[in-house]
């Protein structure tokens, strides 16, 4: 299913259970995607809320203006976010990586993994929240962070700054690698 970007609604609400979706349309209020098995890609839109949901497959947000929330559920598949700016972030998955690329969230970014990587490029917010029982946690801020992080098994590697927001990263096994741009 695909819906070109000439579309704009107030809300789109779509839900689908074997299938890829793929959306350029926008909407005043809220856009929900939820789909059982396929991959959902949403691009260059605008909305207040976005809300994606899928139990197997791959998430992608891209080139897209959120003016409150995005939240994201993946059991199985991979999560791809860039060139993309919110308030809130919220992710939570179960096996698989989370990639942010050039994502600004004002607020706060809270990303949740049972198996999986957490790669920042180029991100930032005024929090940042990651927990992931298997996964490394690596990547680069724009800004200073005050640095809370744990590895049961792994190695860190954080700046020892002492300004900025609140950044906590908790994984039982992985490594930790966190460069302030």
């Amino acid at each position: 299913m695909e819906i070109p970007k000439y579309f704009k609604f107030q809300n789109l609400d779509i839900k689908a259970g074997t299938g890829n979706i793929e959306n350029s349309a926008s909407a005043f209020d809220k856009i929900n995607i939820k789909t059982s098995t396929g991959h959902i890609k949403v691009k260059d839109i605008n909305s207040n809320i976005l809300n994606l949901s899928v139990s197997t497959g791959k998430v992608v947000v891209s080139n897209s203006l959120i003016d409150n929330e995005i939240k994201i559920n993946v059991s199985t598949g991979k999560t791809y976010l860039n060139n993309t700016k919110c308030k809130n972030i919220t992710s939570n998955g179960d096996t698989g990586d989370i990639i942010l690329e050039n994502v600004i969230a004002l607020n706060d970014i809270k990303i949740k993994r049972s198996t999986g990587d957490i790669i920042f490029d180029e991100c930032d917010a005024t929090n940042i929240l990651v927990n992931t029982s298997t996964g490394d946690v690596t990547g680069e801020l724009l800004t200073e962070k005050i640095f809370f992080v744990q590895s049961n098994t792994g190695r860190i590697n954080v700046p020892k700054t002492m300004t900025g927001g609140k950044c906590e990263i908790n994984t039982d096994t992985g490594n930790i690698k966190i460069d302030i741009d």
